[in-house]
């Protein structure tokens, strides 16, 4: 698996928050919004939000959702790391894996190391 960007991630300094509109082929217009995710100006991720009318590209539905996933990606790196110290303990019961905290560190960490539990 490759490792992820390097650097701390943060909003993109010039491509935040910016919104156009987009017109299909039947000539109905909507607005969609961009936030943008970079280690400094290098641009590394991107989520859109399209007006909630149900038009636009297959994205969250609202301006509020994106942010909130945009302000989770940059989190990510982060929480993983802050999840490493539970997964060096053992399991609090003797079925492994269950519902234990421990058990739920080693599982988000594999997801996200291997992209599966």
């Amino acid at each position: 698996m490759s490792e992820a960007t390097k650097g701390k991630w943060s909003f993109h300094p010039y491509l935040n928050g910016e919104s156009f509109d987009v017109e299909d082929e039947d000539g109905v217009k909507w607005t969609v919004w961009n936030y943008s995710i970079g280690v400094g100006e290098e641009l590394i991720a991107q989520v859109s939000a399209r007006t909630p009318d149900g038009r636009g590209y297959p994205s969250p539905e609202t301006q509020g959702e994106a942010l909130a996933n945009a302000r989770l990606m940059i989190a990510s790196k982060d929480l993983l790391e802050a999840l490493r110290p539970f997964a060096n303990y053992a399991c609090d019961v003797p079925c492994d894996p269950c519902d234990c905290h421990n058990c739920a560190a080693r599982a988000a960490i594999k997801l996200a190391e291997e992209g599966e539990v």
